[in-house]
C-alpha cells in the first residue's frame, strides 16, 4: 500500500498543500495512497556538549547522563528528560540519535545513570534519546500532539497515524477527547 507521511516537525498550512498535492496526484493516476500522520510525542534529548561539538562514544565505555544543565563530555552528558534516573533500571537499553549509537544501563542513582556503551560512534548535541521497552514518567501525548491530531484528522483527513514514542506498554487512544469519552479506552 502506498504511503505518503507527514511530519511530526510543525504540521503546517505547507503539510496541507502537500497532502492535498499527494491526493491529486493519486486522484490523477488512478492511485491510491493513503497518508500517514506521524505525531512526535515527548521529546527526550541530549544536552549541551562542551563547544557544541560531538563527542566520541567509545564501545565497552562507561557514560554518565544526568537531569542537570551540564556541557557534557565523553564521561558524562546531560539529558532534556529529568525523569531519566525514575524510569530506567540496570539491564535496559538506551539509544542515541535515532539508534545509531546504544547504551546498556548499569546502576542508577538518584540523579545519575551510569551505562556502558555497546555501539559507539560520534554523539552531537540535542540528538534524540530512545528508551526501547521503558516505560516513561510523562505521558505518551503531548498538548502539541493534540493539536496536530486535530489538523491532521479535521483539516487534512489523513488516513493513519502514528507515534514516534511511546510511553507506555499499553495502546494509547490518539483520538482527540478520546480518553474523557466513557467506555474509550
Amino acid at each position: 500500500m502506498p504511503l505518503a507521511s507527514i511530519s511530526p516537525h510543525g504540521i503546517c498550512r505547507r503539510d496541507g498543500r502537500r497532502c492535498w498535492a499527494v491526493r491529486e496526484a493519486a486522484r490523477s493516476l488512478h492511485r491510491t495512497v493513503s497518508v500517514i500522520q506521524d505525531l512526535q510525542g515527548p521529546r527526550i534529548r541530549v544536552g549541551r556538549l562542551v563547544e557544541g561539538r560531538p563527542i566520541p562514544l567509545r564501545i565497552g565505555a562507561e557514560l554518565r547522563i544526568v537531569s542537570r544543565d551540564i556541557e557534557g563530555t565523553e564521561d558524562c552528558i546531560s539529558t532534556t528528560y529529568d525523569q531519566l534516573a525514575t524510569d530506567v533500571r540496570p539491564g535496559d537499553g538506551i539509544w542515541l540519535d535515532d539508534g545509531r549509537l546504544r547504551l546498556r544501563v548499569l546502576s542508577v542513582g538518584q540523579d545519575e545513570v551510569v551505562t556502558s556503551v555497546e555501539v559507539g560512534g560520534l554523539l552531537g548535541e540535542h540528538k534524540g534519546i530512545n528508551l526501547p521497552g521503558v516505560s516513561i514518567s510523562v505521558p505518551s501525548i503531548t498538548d502539541a500532539d493534540r493539536e496536530h491530531l486535530r489538523y491532521g484528522v479535521t483539516e487534512l483527513d489523513v488516513d493513519y497515524i502514528a507515534m514516534s514514542i511511546r510511553a507506555d506498554r499499553q495502546r494509547p487512544d490518539p483520538r482527540p477527547g478520546a480518553h474523557q469519552r466513557p467506555g474509550w479506552r
